[in-house]
């Protein structure tokens, strides 16, 4: 967007330049009036007094609209720069909300997992199966040892899941097998 800026107000300068030379004939050094040309230090002189006096209103209102045109965009930069910065701001606090709400769904899952593995009425397959994802969660809590337990007393559903997912196979369940 800079880029944009700068050569929106390089044509800008470009066409009042030329424009003050086509239409008026600079004479000698001395300058009546100095103007300002482009953003920073840079400025051009002229000397006006060959100039009538229609002339130098139609030479005044083309700069002031050139300046009025830089004003504009500086703010205009300087508005873009806000909102970007909000941006990244709002995009920081969602970024944590998601963090927070995905523990929260992480939490929730082993918590259905817990409950899978103790629900009565399921089958001794399903059961088994979320017992050896919680242990693949890496969760070593008082229900791995009911999980190796149960697995130790169902060897064929063991040997069938891990089959399948050979990343659920735990050492102590495969020692007792």
């Amino acid at each position: 967007m800079p880029e944009i800026i700068r050569l929106i107000l390089d044509i800008a300068i470009i066409v009042v330049i030329i424009t003050a030379i086509i239409l008026f004939s600079v004479k000698g050094k001395s300058s009546k009036k100095k103007i300002k040309v482009g953003v920073g230090p840079a400025s051009v002189e002229m000397d006006f007094s060959g100039m009538d006096e229609q002339t130098k209103s139609i030479f005044d209102v083309m700069w002031s609209r050139v300046d009025e045109l830089r004003e504009i965009l500086l703010e205009s930069k300087k508005q873009y720069k806000e909102i970007a910065e909000q941006n990244r701001q709002d995009l920081s606090e969602i970024k944590s909300e998601v963090t927070a709400v995905i523990k929260k769904v992480d939490g929730m899952f082993i918590d259905h997992l817990k409950v899978m593995f103790y629900m009565p009425t399921l089958d001794d397959e399903e059961k088994l199966c979320a017992g050896l994802k919680y242990i693949h969660a890496g969760l070593n809590h008082t229900m791995k040892k009911d999980v190796i337990e149960f697995a130790i007393e169902r060897p064929s559903i063991y040997r069938s899941l891990t089959l399948a997912k050979p990343e659920w196979k735990v050492e102590e369940i495969d020692k007792a097998i």
